[in-house]
């Protein structure tokens, strides 16, 4: 009996942290609006199947999360919570993996306090609330490691090479940095003698099956590469930009102070003691440290570092931090424990369950709706932002795939990149000119389009909504 309910205890423990995971969420999973890049991903979702693979020839994302979504979408519809229930699932899910890679491989005091800060995690409360492949990521990310690690116990183990092989070609279809993750397994696989012998034949299979799986984005992910060598959106970190990425993996400054004054104290205890490190610990810190000081040296040279294309490291750095003050829990257990509620209670006092992107495309898009009559006309920018403003202006003209500009400019709204993008036309039968500002310096950097609505109109109301702002010009001039 006793045996039965140590058996049963992890799994009851798991299930309820899954729960509870789910549960926070899922609260607030509507008190963001779907806006940036949400929109985007939710309408090409609803494209047929060929149709949107064809998308894929030229997009700067792989398949796998737009593929899953658009058999989602089928089923559930394209309402906030249906759309953003997918997300919140695979960050809940993500727990799972995380509690039992602690209790398998390390122990019970691992596994409940890297799932607590996980749990806490404004990043992967984020992510939840973001119809975006992020949230995925964090969860397969998990998966691996998990299964790597028991492949490390036990190589032989054929069902677990099986599930690391079709989650790391899942991963490789998620997002192209899933690429990084699999460097440093494939280093933690080549830096084990023992391991690396009786894992060489697996590995090549895996490499193999990648390769293969992979062929045809290759080129792809190659001009990618390429053209974020010549820049891009992100912009090359200062060096102070670990610090702010540990800040926010901290969820506040406090909290990441807390974390850096754990760090210290074990690695003086560590080195004070000459405590070995095991290999599963090892690996561990690889997906954490390695990973976030590799991201951060290499975008000096290719941007990448910051937070979501870094979410793949968060499990790591949750049971790295765990695994960290394990060990002073065997050094001296109340202390250990007394330091692990502290962190559990300052991820939890500075969590926002409501983590999202504060923006508010529906007020804009209401805003809109009430102010238009007949002889008006509405000029969006930057022009990709038709799909966020329109899911929320008519849904019923979201849906209907491939013709949402078509019926904007029904309605008389053009979406524009600047004043070159309007027609002389447009404008001269319109007696109210709304401009929607939804961060129109990207497309239009030196303002045409509001220098010249001043200069053909001489009233000018403006009226600021979160990330948007919707200027209102009348008693034309010229």
């Amino acid at each position: 009996m006793k045996s039965l309910l140590q058996n049963i205890k992890p799994a009851y423990i798991a299930g309820l942290l899954f729960l509870f995971n789910l549960f926070v969420k899922v609260l607030f999973i509507g008190s963001n609006q779907i806006d940036i890049d949400e929109p985007f991903s939710i309408y090409w979702a609803q494209a047929e199947l060929n149709e949107l693979l064809g998308l894929f020839k030229d997009e700067n994302n792989p398949p796998a999360f737009f593929i899953l979504l658009h058999f989602w979408i089928k089923i559930f519809g394209t309402s906030i919570w249906s759309v953003r229930f997918l997300p919140s699932l695979f960050a809940s899910l993500a727990v799972l993996f995380i509690f039992r890679t602690g209790t398998r491989f390390f122990n019970n005091f691992v596994a409940i306090t890297a799932s607590l800060l996980y749990t806490f995690s404004n990043i992967a409360t984020y992510h939840s609330h973001d119809v975006r492949v992020y949230s995925m990521f964090i969860f397969l990310s998990s998966v691996s490691v998990y299964y790597l690690l028991r492949l490390y116990n036990q190589p032989t183990d054929k069902k677990a090479l099986a599930w690391w092989v079709v989650v790391n070609i899942l991963l490789a279809y998620s997002h192209f940095y899933a690429f990084l993750l699999l460097f440093f397994e494939f280093a933690f696989i080549l830096c084990n003698r023992q391991f690396r012998q009786k894992l060489l034949k697996p590995l090549f299979v895996l490499l193999g099956a990648i390769f293969l799986a992979y062929l045809p984005y290759a080129k792809l992910i190659i001009l990618r590469f390429m053209s974020a060598k010549g820049g891009t959106w992100v912009e090359k970190p200062d060096f102070q930009a670990p610090y702010s990425r540990f800040v926010e993996f901290s969820n506040q400054p406090l909290t990441a102070v807390f974390f850096l004054l754990v760090i210290g104290f074990t690695l003086f205890l560590f080195v004070k003691r000459k405590t070995k490190i095991s290999s599963p610990e090892w690996l561990i810190f690889l997906w954490f440290i390695a990973s976030f000081l590799f991201m951060f040296l290499i975008s000096f040279k290719v941007p990448m570092f910051i937070p979501k294309y870094m979410v793949y490291i968060l499990p790591g750095f949750y049971l790295s931090l765990s695994l960290l003050m394990s060990r002073i829990s065997v050094w001296n257990k109340r202390t250990g424990l007394v330091v692990a509620g502290l962190a559990v209670l300052l991820m939890a006092a500075t969590s926002n369950l409501a983590e999202g992107n504060n923006r508010q495309p529906k007020e804009t898009a209401d805003y809109v709706r009430g102010i238009m009559a007949e002889n008006s006309v509405a000029i969006l920018c930057p022009p990709w932002l038709d799909l966020n403003f329109s899911y929320y202006y008519d849904m019923e003209m979201f849906n209907d795939f491939g013709n949402v500009r078509q019926r904007l400019n029904g309605n008389n709204i053009y979406p524009v990149y600047d004043f070159k993008g309007i027609k002389p036309e447009t404008l001269n039968r319109a007696e109210r000119v709304l401009f929607i500002d939804g961060w129109a310096q990207v497309s239009d950097p030196e303002g045409t389009i509001l220098s010249n609505l001043r200069r053909m109109f001489g009233k000018e109301e403006v009226v600021e909504f979160k990330g948007y702002k919707v200027f209102s010009f009348s008693q034309r001039r010229i």
